[in-house]
């Protein structure tokens, strides 16, 4: 299938000119993901004199396009056979109605469903052609959003996983040394069931805490399809949305001005007030985390108004949407954000304004480092995930003042 060079010699370069800072970085630099995020934000000037923002994704894509192929691989290729299809006419009509059915599923599981009910012949009819047929005739997914959130709100799901939803509730102060502490409730419940799959008082309402809580939520149940959240400060925060894409779930926020959709929870939240959560001092935060514990056995078994069964009952006699995860996965990769950095001369690489020793690494070599922002007591490099630590500079200070002793030379 052939393709035919766009006329525009211009496009290549400007578009070089604008990842060349993210191509060629030197080990103190930025990691590629805030690098991204910084150029998503500004305003570039196109050669044909507007102004444009590009999205993280368009500027990682012509990255990949331009490690492949050098400037060529920027340029603009225009399909010789643009404007026809080899979709057989059957297999159009079955897409078509499969998306209507099943608006939300993205392409590649129509195409699944194709090829399993034996309607795809992928001899004849190539997945990218599929791709680009739905695009030209607007059989896309139906974006995950606000108006998806306001369609899922007519009716109650009903299979565990189809969607969790989080939040968090400010709780009582507690004993912290000598101190009073305030508290914050992380809770996930599941839709279909009411049934909480995690639950428990943090220091802060933060990115750092969240995560735990999901992480916790996954090794025990498995992975929802959708995480439905409000529009605060961790629930939109750059590390949940690459978890979400390692892990493969749908992000709905809370659309702006519009609390609804998320009745569950907020009911769930007030039961917590009304029948347990202490109102005045509530001693330590592993004393109250126990005694949530305790209330949270009795309410998962106790009658449901709004289901007529207890919640696990409930969870056990519903279909299950939640996908299994296999043993053999490193669930804890799954919430690291990820960093390719040069071993500097040293033998180091630095991130975030902490610099670690990279052992069995050539200077100069590419690593991709993984790591949590809030613990930077180690992190891991490469596919094996080596563990590496911080640079101790009184340690090697001292090692390099130590007098190299020849063979004959007294102790």
């Amino acid at each position: 299938m052939g393709y035919a060079q766009s006329p525009s010699p211009d496009i290549p370069i400007w578009r070089y000119g604008i990842i060349a800072s993210l191509l060629h970085k030197d080990a103190n630099g930025q990691t590629l993901i805030e690098g991204l995020e910084q150029a998503s934000k500004q305003h570039w000037r196109h050669p044909s004199g507007r102004m444009v923002k590009l999205s993280a994704d368009t500027l990682r894509h012509w990255i990949y396009r331009y490690r492949k192929g050098n400037v060529d691989g920027l340029s603009d290729r225009v399909r010789k056979d643009r404007g026809s299809t080899e979709i057989p006419a059957q297999v159009q009509n079955e897409l078509r109605t499969l998306r209507a059915l099943h608006p939300q599923y993205t392409t590649g599981r129509l195409i699944k469903i194709l090829t399993e009910s034996g309607k795809l012949n992928e001899n004849k009819c190539s997945q990218s052609a599929i791709y680009r047929f739905a695009k030209s005739q607007g059989l896309k997914r139906v974006p995950i959003g606000a108006q998806a959130v306001k369609d899922a709100q007519a009716f109650e799901y009903t299979e565990f996983g189809n969607m969790w939803t989080a939040d968090f509730l400010h709780g009582p102060k507690v004993r912290f040394g000598r101190m009073l502490r305030k508290t914050y409730l992380l809770a996930i419940i599941d839709d279909a069931s009411r049934f909480v799959v995690y639950a428990r008082f943090f220091w802060s309402e933060g990115t750092e805490s969240l995560l735990d809580g999901l992480s916790m939520a996954v090794r025990r149940f498995g992975i929802p399809q959708k995480f439905y959240t409000d529009n605060g400060s961790a629930f939109r925060s750059d590390h949940l949305k690459l978890v979400a894409a390692r892990l493969g779930f749908h992000l709905p926020h809370t659309p702006a001005y519009r609390p609804q959709g998320r009745g569950k929870i907020e009911r769930f939240f007030r039961t917590v007030r009304d029948q347990w959560l202490p109102t005045g001092e509530a001693g330590s935060i592993e004393s109250l985390n126990k005694a949530l514990g305790d209330w949270l056995e009795e309410y998962h078994n106790r009658i449901h108004a709004s289901l007529g069964v207890s919640p696990i009952k409930r969870r056990m006699l519903i279909p299950q949407a939640v996908k299994e995860i296999s043993a053999i996965t490193n669930i804890e990769r799954m919430f690291y954000l990820q960093a390719d950095k040069r071993v500097a001369r040293n033998g180091t690489v630095s991130i975030l304004k902490k610099t670690f020793e990279i052992r069995n690494e050539a200077p100069g070599s590419l690593v991709t480092i993984f790591y949590l922002p809030w613990n930077l007591h180690e992190i891991y490099v490469g596919p094996a995930m080596e563990p590496a630590k911080p640079v101790d500079l009184a340690h090697n200070a001292q090692r390099q003042q130590q007098p190299i002793r020849g063979k004959g030379s007294k102790p």
